[in-house]
């Protein structure tokens, strides 16, 4: 209880309607998910080119959006990732071929999930109210 308001009762009436959704609706909770990913790579791309100061065309293109998929639990999950060899030595830093001069992390990795995370909480939300317009029954 925080304020005098429960909200224990609200995030379970969320994550049923959520549940309740996946199941009646899976193309659209995939169709969703796809688009969620699309953004979450364009914010990785935009977050790889500012960080990087040479422009690196492979780099910046090598931002990709993976398939949505359904792990063991049954939830479903999309990723965002760089599939570009170099973008991990620059992302967490890395020393010099002949090992004299470390290069610092980029960063952009947690900086473009931030950023996401942020975004899709009210993506969510608006998808939700979708499938209630829908007349979505729990």
């Amino acid at each position: 209880m925080a304020d005098g308001f429960d909200t224990q009762e609200l995030t379970e009436l969320a994550a049923e309607m959520l549940k309740t959704a996946t199941d009646i609706y899976p193309q659209e909770v995939k169709k969703f998910l796809r688009d969620e990913g699309t953004r979450a790579s364009r914010v990785l791309r935009a977050e790889t080119k500012a960080s990087i100061n040479r422009r690196t065309g492979a780099t910046t293109r090598g931002t990709k959006r993976g398939k949505v998929w359904r792990d063991k639990d049954g939830t479903w999950k999309v990723r965002a990732y760089n599939r570009a060899p170099q973008s991990t030595p620059i992302n967490q830093g890395h020393w010099t071929r002949n090992g004299s001069k470390f290069i610092p992390a980029a960063g952009f990795f947690p900086r473009a999930n931030e950023t996401v995370s942020r975004e899709i909480v009210g993506d969510v939300e608006a998808f939700i109210d979708d499938m209630l317009e829908r007349g979505l029954a729990l």
